[in-house]
């Protein structure tokens, strides 16, 4: 039987992007071949600046992979499918991978139509929900003035707060949005989900059956573990904490600020690791936040690779994860946990998964730095409790990425056996989805 053909989608790709949404997708890439898949990465280029012609480029990922890599102009929530030209590329890059399975992973400045092309070539499609892109043009369920949001509601709550400036379109705008993009996931065979909070959040608010929702956590990459100095903070002297992840106000490093203020320890050395680019403004804002703290060593550290995590971890008492939005998974908390290092995480999405309380880490409201400056005066005063957490992310059982490439796997040979029971094509959803997209795009969504 020849090798399965596998098609990922993804919006970005290293070394263009580095999130841990490309980081998943190039493990895939890397782990699936070992497994006996044929492995095609399509991924977006966006670029910052004046309008050109989307062109595709291709290159070789080893062991007989192809990486396709689209080039286009990025584009804001009202235009997300982009010139026809995307769709077409997209197709040519279909036909001649002819994929069995197609996983796609992220749409941003590609084209939510892509999904529409890939089921009307007869190929399976399957989703991860990595973020709320489906449900929310924000992607993070986290409204324009920072409030949090529950969803959509059939477009009534994007009109009223984060797009009221449109004024009475908005409504039709956004409706016809929440409608069109809910649909396009009854085009999957499955929808994976990296937590039981996504899970839930699809199946309840969005109305998707339970069997076709599959929760399978992201894998982090296999790293070794140094051996730690057994210090606690008072031997030493001060407290380590570390961020990994984008420095954007999303994330809530600002947050963390707050409580290190509040709590007013005698020293404590804090290192952000992640990018810095994309809020330059946020960043310096921390910078001076943080030299007006008393006892605080603030490191910005900017991006790291994967492989850097021994280093950047070895002397860290625990890893900081102050989202302000419901994180999905956070590949950072399991990473940490890896590295033996406990976690303390914000009490919101997926986070708390990651965690058992007061075993391995611990958790904190997310709008409340005063609850996180008690742990972290905790760390410092309890020896006990430290080392109690460090014990405890030593043990704790994480997915490493060649585990996740075979449960993906698995999933491709899965939805591959049913779609062959199953050959219809689904025309009438189709047909309504092309409808639904003629409406969007008539009233302005390009």
């Amino acid at each position: 039987m020849p090798a399965p053909r596998v098609f990922l989608a993804c919006h970005r790709y290293p070394p263009d992007g580095i999130g841990g949404i490309e980081r998943i997708v190039e493990s895939l890439g890397q782990d699936l071949p070992a497994l006996g898949d044929q492995v095609t990465i399509f991924t977006g280029q966006p670029r910052w600046r004046d309008p050109f012609e989307p062109a595709l480029a291709r290159e070789s990922l080893g062991q007989g992979g192809r990486l396709f890599r689209l080039s286009a102009p990025a584009r804001g929530p009202h235009q997300p499918f982009g010139p026809a030209r995307l769709e077409e590329l997209f197709t040519a890059a279909l036909v001649e991978s002819r994929p069995d399975v197609a996983h796609f992973f992220h749409l941003q400045n590609l084209s939510p139509g892509m999904l529409e092309v890939t089921a009307r070539q007869r190929v399976p499609i399957i989703i991860s929900l990595h973020d709320f892109y489906f449900v929310c043009p924000r992607f993070h369920l986290q409204k324009a003035d920072g409030r949090g949001c529950a969803g959509p509601s059939a477009g009534q709550e994007c009109a009223q707060t984060c797009f009221a400036g449109q004024g009475a379109a908005a409504l039709q705008l956004w409706g016809l949005r929440a409608i069109y993009f809910r649909r396009l996931l009854d085009l999957a065979d499955i929808v994976v989900c990296p937590s039981r909070y996504v899970a839930d959040y699809f199946i309840r608010r969005q109305g998707l059956p339970p069997g076709q929702v599959r929760v399978i956590p992201n894998g982090i990459r296999p790293l070794p573990r140094p051996a730690r100095a057994p210090f606690s903070p008072r031997q030493r002297g001060c407290l380590r904490l570390a961020f990994l992840g984008a420095i954007a106000p999303h994330k809530g490093a600002h947050r963390l600020l707050e409580a290190v203020a509040q709590a007013a320890l005698p020293a404590v050395q804090l290192e952000l690791n992640g990018t810095t680019h994309d809020f330059p403004d946020y960043v310096a804002g921390l910078r001076q936040r943080g030299a007006r703290i008393a006892g605080l060593d603030l490191r910005i550290n900017g991006p790291f690779e994967p492989d850097h995590l021994p280093r950047l971890l070895q002397s860290a008492d625990c890893v900081v994860v102050p989202s302000q939005v419901p994180e999905t998974f956070a590949l950072v908390s399991r990473e940490a946990l890896a590295q033996g290092v406990p976690i303390l995480v914000a009490r919101s999405g997926g986070l708390p998964e990651a965690i058992e309380p007061g075993v391995n880490g611990l958790s904190f409201a997310p709008d409340q730095p005063a609850e996180l400056a008690d742990h972290l005066r905790a760390l410092w005063e309890d020896e006990a409790l430290l080392e109690r957490l460090r014990r405890g992310a030593a043990q704790s059982v994480v997915m490493f990425t060649p585990e996740h490439a075979q449960e993906m796997h698995r999933l491709y040979a899965e939805v591959l056996d049913a779609s062959r029971r199953r050959p219809d094509g689904q025309p009438a959803l189709l047909a309504e989805l092309a409808t639904l997209r003629k409406l969007m795009v008539q009233i302005g969504f390009g």
